[in-house]
């Protein structure tokens, strides 16, 4: 069983995972406009792989814990 958190400590996790989502997006999106000959050995391109994966699983897990608390308070769910 998960313990209950304050309200004001979920909103303020659920708002510090979106804006980090958004700007793994961002990242996520110049990665994809990188033109690089060496762009398969690169570091850098590697380690925004893994953040964009990391950035996914929060994702997925907000919205499950966005739809789980929907359900117990019988409000709408924006995630779903």
């Amino acid at each position: 069983m998960i313990p209950e958190v304050s309200p004001e400590l979920r909103n303020r996790l659920q708002d510090l995972m979106s804006e980090l989502i958004f700007d793994a997006q961002e990242v996520g999106f110049c990665l994809a406009e990188l033109e690089c000959e060496k762009r398969s050995e690169c570091q850098l391109v590697e380690k925004t792989k893994q953040l964009v994966r990391r950035i996914r699983e929060l994702f997925e897990l907000q919205r499950e814990l966005t739809k789980t608390r929907a359900k117990r308070s019988g409000g709408s769910n924006i995630y779903a």
